[in-house]
């Protein structure tokens, strides 16, 4: 059997490559959003308003007469489209042959409409799914992301003006190439009482003067009280050991100010932290400095480790910088949660330090990697430079 997945751009006639024009005439069978088929209604080809991979197939499969069908998607093929279901499941079955028709993606048309570029822009959507815009906005000067609706353009421009961007340029596209085709541009102000309907999109572009650090944050950067913190240095070399990836589940256990939670969150581009913290005055300076860093991905867990971590998403990776003399607790629970879970512990007491040494030895845990590490930071005293050092603090990964 084979499948022609074609891309139709933004939906016009005049907009669709000649070879899905083409597709589409030959076809025995269109398939396709009912909204997405109103696109070629100039096409005398039989239609069916069935996207989903598994019932096309099934489908197809009760119709043998059907021999070329073709499923047809807005926009690209290759850009959060539809075809990456059929790929996924039928891209390896020797009796369905995939042909792939790209077409002409929504960032294209609209850097085109606005006269700008957009090789150096991050290509996002919360159509339909999550995704962090401030961080990706931290990282780079230009994020462009396919939207639900007006609802969304209205909610990241008010998270634009609470992060701090109130100077960015938003662009925001509304059933592009369509007749009531619509596009505008403004601060975030001018969009909170947005209302149009329709397929859209939006791009913004950050002011220059705009803060663009992404790793390593200075300790100065973080509200601080009275909460003990995890240095810069150590949070650095903690935070590397956890080997992160974009779309981590992360514990922070023992949050205090949420230093090692931003640094985290601002690794992860779909990923989602939960600081666990038991006293108030830190959680407070936790859901201050994550709106600060802009990692609204960053949930602060009120409670004691490991009563609270009942419920929360399975984690992928967990930091311990404070157990509360219940190390172990903590770490069978979250290696039950997920025995594939990577972990990093700081002790500081010697207390700690025993403790995390005998749960390596007691559950046989060889691939440990356990370091100690002392920073000391010079200061003058006298008209002269002395190194003044920190308490030597224990990490260990397993």
């Amino acid at each position: 059997m084979r499948i022609i997945l074609a891309g139709i751009g933004m939906g016009a006639r005049e907009q669709m490559t000649q070879a899905v024009q083409e597709a589409c005439m030959n076809a025995d069978i269109i398939f396709g959003a009912a909204k997405v088929l109103e696109t070629v209604e100039w096409c005398a080809t039989p239609k069916e308003a069935i996207y989903e991979a598994e019932k096309i197939y099934a489908y197809l499969q009760e119709h043998l007469r059907y021999c070329s069908p073709v499923v047809i998607f807005s926009g690209d093929t290759g850009f959060y489209s539809g075809a990456s279901q059929f790929v996924r499941l039928y891209g390896a079955n020797d009796q369905v042959e995939l042909q792939i028709l790209p077409g002409i993606t929504t960032v294209q048309a609209m850097a085109a409409r606005l006269g700008t570029n957009w090789q150096d822009v991050e290509l996002c959507s919360i159509h339909g799914r999550s995704r962090n815009i401030m961080n990706e906005l931290r990282r780079h000067a230009r994020v462009f992301c396919l939207a639900s609706g007006a609802e969304d353009v209205r909610r990241i421009s008010q998270q634009l003006i609470d992060y701090g961007y109130q100077d960015a340029q938003v662009s925001v596209a509304v059933n592009m190439t369509c007749q009531d085709e619509w596009i505008g541009q403004g601060s975030p102000q001018e969009f909170l009482q947005f209302e149009r309907t329709g397929l859209c999109a939006f791009m913004i572009e950050k002011s220059q003067d705009s803060s663009s650090q992404v790793y390593g944050l200075p300790d100065d950067f973080f509200i601080r009280g009275r909460v003990p913190m995890t240095k810069e240095e150590v949070r650095a070399v903690s935070v590397a050991k956890l080997h992160l990836n974009p779309d981590a589940i992360v514990y922070d256990i023992g949050a205090g100010t949420g230093s090692v939670s931003i640094e985290c969150a601002i690794h992860l581009t779909k990923g989602e932290v939960y600081a666990i913290e038991r006293k108030e005055e830190a959680a407070s300076l936790i859901e201050q400095n994550a709106h600060k860093a802009s990692a609204d991905h960053v949930h602060v867990i009120r409670g004691i480790a490991p009563d609270v971590l009942q419920g929360l998403p399975k984690p992928t990776h967990v930091f311990v910088g404070g157990s509360g003399g219940r190390l172990e607790e903590i770490l069978n629970q979250v290696r039950e949660a997920n025995p594939h879970v990577r972990i990093v512990v700081n002790a500081i007491t010697l207390e700690t330090q025993n403790e995390l040494l005998q749960y390596v030895r007691k559950h046989e845990i060889t691939d440990a990697d356990i370091i100690t590490m002392q920073v000391s930071r010079s200061e003058t005293v006298a008209g002269y430079h002395m190194m003044r050092g920190e308490n030597p603090i224990m990490i260990g990964s397993f």
